[in-house]
């Protein structure tokens, strides 16, 4: 399915603000432990889809190095900094993934504190500037990069980060302008490495869609990136013979 599970950054204030704070702390991030319980681990916000260049994503793990981008960023104290604030929805599952991160920025000397909310009212909370990481998912509604990189745009209303970029917005537009699928791909393609180079997102796992049909006696059902199968497209046919076997005639 085309869609994307992620950790991310709340830009506007505070740690999260700081793109050198925000890469020091993705470099202490275990990610094979992060993703391992996930059937399609991510590196990348936008599923692989045909024709969209291969770029490279976020998996890089070094302690020692995330310490060092924080003297760099100024950061010689973490724990007498306001602490870092994980908002997720109350579920066993997000608040198992926001230990890992707990753990790993604590042993970077920060004071990591994780705030579960009811459904609810959880992500009517994350235009708030009281958090430092939340989580989401997205399902793209159209087979294309842009359903992904529309929403870190800043007149966009699922910007629930806050980032802002010129030079992702300029990569946004020129896009835009380009007939070609493959220029028009590689554009959308330079955005997103902006967007991850700049540490906005800690992406986790492609969320799959699971089907069970029997497509022996069925047709006109398709996968598709969206997981959309209109049933005025599907029928009944009759099934095929199996292997081996033999018909008998009435």
């Amino acid at each position: 399915m085309f869609a994307t599970e992620y950790f991310f950054f709340r830009s506007t204030w505070g740690l999260g603000a700081d793109a050198k704070i925000r890469n020091a702390l993705l470099l202490a991030v275990p990610w094979k432990q992060l993703r391992a319980n996930f059937l399609i681990p991510a590196k990348t916000l936008i599923f692989p889809i045909a024709n969209y260049p291969e770029i490279a994503g976020i998996d890089a793990e070094d302690s020692e190095a995330a310490k060092q981008k924080l003297l760099e960023a100024g950061i010689t104290n973490p724990g007498a900094l306001d602490p870092i604030v994980i908002s997720v929805p109350d579920a066993e599952s997000f608040t198992d993934l926001a230990k890992i991160l707990q753990k790993a920025w604590q042993n970077l000397g920060f004071r990591v504190e994780i705030r579960a909310l009811p459904y609810s009212v959880y992500y009517s909370t994350l235009r708030t500037d009281d958090y430092t990481v939340g989580v989401t998912s997205w399902i793209g509604d159209f087979a294309d990069p842009l359903s992904f990189l529309e929403m870190f745009r800043p007149s966009s209303s699922l910007n629930d980060s806050g980032w802002r970029n010129p030079g992702f917005e300029a990569c946004i537009l020129q896009a835009s302008a380009i007939k070609q699928v493959k220029d028009r791909y590689a554009k959308l393609a330079e955005a997103e490495s902006i967007l991850l180079a700049d540490g906005v997102i800690l992406p986790v796992a492609h969320n799959p869609a699971l089907n069970v049909i029997d497509t022996d006696g069925i047709e006109g059902w398709y996968a598709n990136a969206l997981d959309i199968h209109p049933f005025k497209f599907i029928r009944f046919v009759q099934k095929k013979s199996q292997p081996g076997v033999a018909l008998l005639a009435q």
